[in-house]
């Protein structure tokens, strides 16, 4: 079953780019406009009930220092509504890979680690925020972890 992305709107101007992830069937959210941004959302939330995976990167965009920041509510209130649980995964080396200077790509190690599942059972949407800090805590654990092995 292939991955659902949910992915900034601003990506679909791209040339090729933006024709794929629209044909690929991901998620475009325009994080300007609220009432967009909740109707995909609410997209991402019948993906998963279907069972289908859903990938969000909740910071919305990377830091420039690398660090883990803060966490955006909006993809935790899709796996809330879908009662689906949230994976938290841990990334490292994906900046010297992939610079956030332009799509070219350079030779490198990208360590990943996946922690355990986070469940929404019983969780309402006023619980989003607290979700949310649990799984940022959740992937600066793993991130730990992954640069302790790598070092």
């Amino acid at each position: 079953m292939p991955l659902r992305f949910i992915v900034k709107r601003e990506l679909g101007r791209v040339p090729f780019l933006g024709w794929y992830i629209a044909a690929m069937g991901m998620i475009f959210v325009d994080r300007g406009a609220r009432s967009e941004a909740l109707a995909s959302v609410r997209q991402a939330a019948v993906l998963a009930r279907e069972g289908q995976s859903v990938v969000s990167f909740p910071e919305g965009t990377r830091t420039r220092d690398g660090r883990v920041g803060a966490f955006k509510s909006g993809p935790f209130l899709a796996a809330i509504d879908a009662q689906a649980p949230v994976v938290p995964v841990a990334l490292i080396g994906a900046g010297a890979v992939l610079p956030p200077s332009g799509f070219r790509v350079r030779p490198g190690t990208i360590g990943v680690a996946v922690g355990e599942p986070i469940s929404t059972a019983g969780m309402t949407a006023a619980d989003r925020g607290r979700l949310a800090q649990q799984a940022r805590a959740a992937v600066v654990a793993l991130r730990s972890r992954l640069e302790s092995s790598s070092s």
